[in-house]
């Protein structure tokens, strides 16, 4: 047989129980609390953050009629590649592009915004009806580009 609680003559300690309120700790066990915070010295003049500025060039130079070499050199990163996108948007806005060679020879430094730059550059090219191509890549831009599998959709020449 199973216990199913008190019967109905039967008292729970829990109805005993009646409610105390709760019990305060002495006020000098506590720390004290200072009311007003010392006050912090303003500097008397915040200067601006410094601008950030990427060592970077990028020369965009027709090689024939229906190639169009791009090099870069210096650091592809957050700041310098909406300058590799300009130059793309300023291509393929020009007319009909064929091929596109981005040489990376020169490029020192890459983040994934930098990547980023490099596979929009390659899905405007394409859209254009042209073909990407990257050139010069150092090891580092090499292992970038096959640990992200950029490899498999850009052409490494």
């Amino acid at each position: 047989m199973t216990d199913s609680g008190p019967g109905p003559d039967e008292s729970s300690p829990l109805d005993q129980a009646t409610p105390t309120a709760p019990t305060l700790v002495a006020d000098t066990a506590l720390p004290r609390v200072p009311t007003q915070l010392p006050a912090t010295p303003v500097p008397a003049q915040v200067s601006a953050p410094e601008v950030l500025v990427s060592p970077f060039d990028l020369a965009v130079t027709p090689d024939d009629p229906r190639r169009t070499v791009i090099t870069l050199t210096g650091e592809l990163d957050l700041v310098s590649s909406p300058r590799l996108g300009h130059a793309i948007d300023d291509l393929v806005g020009a007319g009909p592009v064929d091929d596109v060679v981005l040489d990376l020879a020169g490029v020192t430094f890459c983040d994934v915004r930098g990547l980023t730059s490099v596979l929009g550059a390659h899905h405007a090219v394409v859209q254009a009806g042209g073909r990407l191509a990257v050139a010069g890549a150092s090891k580092m831009m090499v292992r970038l580009l096959t640990l992200t599998g950029l490899h498999l959709v850009v052409v490494l020449v």
